[in-house]
């Protein structure tokens, strides 16, 4: 049972995290500011760094909230072969980036300083996530062995991940937004068509 100390702490918690994340889904995560956060929390900065130790972790909690979300949304699409039940992920993970766009750039745009490493918890949405992508994937090259098929799935989804960030951030030879799913679906297709087992 936790005592009223663990409770503050977890509400503490709670509110900076919603704070954060309503920041960065309105401003983005280059205008965020542990001032501004703390003073909308209701608290003192000094509680920031006592509730997350430091503002990465603070970011990084926020970011394992979206891969959560993301994962969620995608998690339950179908499909009648693996390609299409691939084409029907990328098509929620697209979703997904144009409803939350800013949230969604925030998990690219994070950097954490090189002498840290990604903690256990992240590294575990960032796992489930792929390994949605290696279900199907594993079905359309079934002589893949497991490591290759790790490779497989993260040159999957940086095909797919450029294609989407290009058109998202109107970046230079974009596709336009309007046409987004309907080649992202043939790049899938591509994808798994073209690669050699």
């Amino acid at each position: 049972m936790r005592n009223n100390r663990e409770e503050r702490r977890e509400g503490l918690r709670e509110r900076l995290l919603a704070v954060t994340t309503a920041r960065i889904e309105s401003q983005g995560l280059s205008q965020l500011k542990a001032r501004d956060i703390t003073a909308e929390a209701g608290c003192a900065l000094g509680a920031l760094y006592t509730a997350f130790g430091d503002m990465d972790e603070l970011v990084m909690r926020v970011n394992t909230a979206t891969l959560i979300r993301m994962r969620e949304l995608i998690a339950p699409v179908k499909g009648e072969t693996p390609v299409a039940r691939l084409q029907a992920q990328a098509r929620a993970y697209i979703a997904f980036a144009m409803e939350h766009p800013r949230l969604w750039a925030a998990l690219f745009e994070f950097q954490l300083s090189p002498e840290r490493a990604l903690p256990d918890w992240m590294q575990a949405e960032q796992e489930a996530l792929m390994g949605l992508i290696a279900g199907p994937l594993a079905q359309v090259f079934p002589a893949l062995p497991p490591e290759d098929l790790l490779i497989r799935v993260r040159i999957f989804f940086g095909a797919v991940q450029g294609a989407v960030q290009l058109a998202l951030q109107d970046r230079f030879i974009a596709v336009p937004r309007a046409r987004l799913d309907a080649e992202i679906t043939a790049l899938v297709e591509a994808l798994c068509r073209g690669f050699a087992s």
